[in-house]
C-alpha cells in the first residue's frame, strides 16, 4: 500500500463536499472512499491562519505529517483519501496524545 500526497485544491474540495469526518480535539479528519484507487492511501494536510504566523502552522503541519506517516499504513484503509486539518490544540499536544487521537479517528472511519 503507497502513500501519495493530495496537493490539488479540487482534491481537497471534492474530499470536504462529497466525504465524511471525525473531529477530535487536536484536528479534524476528512475523509473519502476513492474507487480509481483501490490500493493507495492518499493525505492532505491543513491549517487555518486563524492559528497563527506560517512558522506556527508549519510547526503544526509537521506534527500532523509525523504521525500520520507512522500510522495510517497501520490504521489507514486502503482506497480511501484523508485530509487532516490541525486545530487550536494541536500546537500545545502531547506527542503521544496526538498519536492516540489519530488511531481513534482512523478507525472511526472504519
Amino acid at each position: 500500500m503507497s502513500l501519495n500526497t493530495i496537493k490539488k485544491s479540487s482534491d481537497f474540495q471534492k474530499i470536504y463536499k462529497n466525504g465524511g469526518k471525525v473531529v477530535t480535539k487536536f484536528f479534524v479528519l476528512h475523509f473519502l472512499k476513492q474507487e480509481c484507487c483501490a490500493q493507495t492511501l492518499r493525505i492532505g494536510f491543513t491549517v487555518s491562519k486563524k492559528l497563527g504566523k506560517a512558522v506556527e502552522r508549519n510547526y503544526i503541519k509537521r506534527k500532523l505529517k509525523s504521525a500520520a506517516q507512522e500510522l495510517l499504513p497501520l490504521y489507514g484503509k486502503a482506497g480511501y483519501s484523508y485530509i487532516i486539518t490541525g486545530r487550536v490544540n494541536a500546537s500545545d499536544s502531547d506527542f503521544k496524545d496526538l498519536k492516540k487521537d489519530l488511531i481513534f479517528a482512523l478507525n472511526k472511519v472504519a
